[in-house]
């Protein structure tokens, strides 16, 4: 059976947030707008952006990330990071290094020569263009841009050098500490908002990966986060974490220094979805993953004729299959199967229904397809859940 004969593009409803395009999906969206809002509020009246996104996995963390990234564009020069897998040694300067390659080598080196060219016309040095008193680290950047560029890259994205390279650049140490890397992006942001006048933001998702970090490793941790959250930082930062309320995060984002200096009212949760967030978001998934309104109207025009009534805004459901794949979800958490109501679920039972339909050559889903399919989640097997 042919896709178009159900009316849709894929063979799926699901979305991936990271590759789909950046549209916040649901009736979520009139409340994350407004934090939006507020969130270019902040940068237009010369504030750094801070906060905190909680809530369980699958919640729509990483969905909201993408689409804010898009609303934030004209004030933010934003960045989307995953906390890599941590271990209890892991340091901030993991991190800083997949910042730094966010951001990009070459755009970061064209900003430091930018700078430095002015202080050079100026008859000036970077430190007084760059305005963040680091003599030693400007000294460095200044003397080894367009001489060193790969070594001095190497160095302000915190790899370790080898001897002979710590030679080169004529540093005292051969790699850079927790409070260089932050002021490094302080640099960096300052640099931004000066020649683009916006802000940098970086998005820090999967932020719970830290709390596997422990001993002195952590201690250094919370360090750097708390200089990036500080009152004269200059960059933006929203972490992203799945956890059910401030006591499942990690340490570095609930130590008291830390969550004063983000502001209690910057800790946004994202609770569990209601049956009627699930139905609008299914609603916009459907109308974004069917055909164009052309060949809709084609299609369910020949249905009609054939004896097959449809609902528009659900096809290739039912709207009863739609409150029963609804229904299977909240009975899943009921039975503490899943720890939430959420999306996945939902969408992973109408992606095996319409996988059914195309087999079985079905031209509408229908509530008995959906309890068929429905029967190997409601198992309490971990095994026939979708990853």
């Amino acid at each position: 059976m042919k896709l178009s004969r159900i009316g849709l593009k894929t063979s799926y409803v699901s979305y991936n947030p990271r590759t789909d395009p950046p549209i916040f999906l649901g009736p979520r969206k009139e409340y994350v707008n407004e934090i939006i809002n507020r969130m270019i509020l902040t940068i237009e009246t010369s504030r750094v952006l801070k906060g905190v996104f909680l809530g369980p996995f699958g919640n729509g963390k990483t969905q909201f990330a993408k689409y804010a990234m898009g609303k934030l564009d004209d004030v933010a020069h934003t960045i989307y990071v995953e906390t890599p897998p941590c271990h209890r040694r892991t340091s901030f300067l993991d991190i800083h290094k997949i910042i730094m390659r966010r951001i990009g080598r070459h755009y970061i080196l064209n900003l430091l020569k930018r700078a430095n060219d002015i202080a050079q016309d100026n008859g000036s040095s970077l430190i007084d263009i760059i305005a963040i008193d680091d003599r030693d680290l400007s000294y460095i950047i200044e003397t080894s841009l367009d001489v060193n560029d790969s070594l001095i890259w190497r160095f302000l994205s915190g790899e370790k050098l080898r001897s002979g390279d710590v030679k080169k650049l004529d540093v005292l140490s051969s790699q850079i500490y927790e409070d260089d890397a932050v002021w490094i992006l302080n640099v960096i942001s300052l640099l931004i908002d000066r020649f683009e006048n916006k802000q940098l933001v970086i998005f820090l998702d999967e932020i719970e990966n830290t709390a596997h970090i422990y001993g002195d490793s952590r201690v250094t941790f919370t360090e750097a986060i708390r200089g990036l959250v500080d009152e004269n930082s200059y960059v933006g930062i929203i972490f992203l974490g799945s956890a059910r309320g401030k006591v499942g995060l990690p340490l570095a984002l609930t130590d008291e220094p830390v969550e004063r200096r983000i502001g209690i009212s910057n800790y946004f949760e994202f609770f569990d979805y209601t049956a009627e967030e699930l139905r609008g978001l299914i609603r916009e998934l459907l109308e974004y993953r069917r055909l164009d309104k052309e060949n809709m109207i084609e299609l369910m025009a020949g249905l009609e004729n054939s004896g097959i009534t449809v609902d528009s805004e659900y096809y290739p459901f039912s709207e009863e299959a739609i409150e029963e794949v609804i229904n299977i979800v909240f009975k899943l958490r009921e039975e503490g199967i899943i720890d939430g109501v959420r999306p996945k679920e939902a969408l992973s039972i109408m992606d095996e229904s319409i996988a059914h339909a195309i087999q079985q050559g079905i031209s509408l889903i229908n509530k008995e397809v959906i309890e068929y399919v429905g029967k190997r989640y409601l198992k309490k097997d971990e095994a026939l859940l979708p990853q």
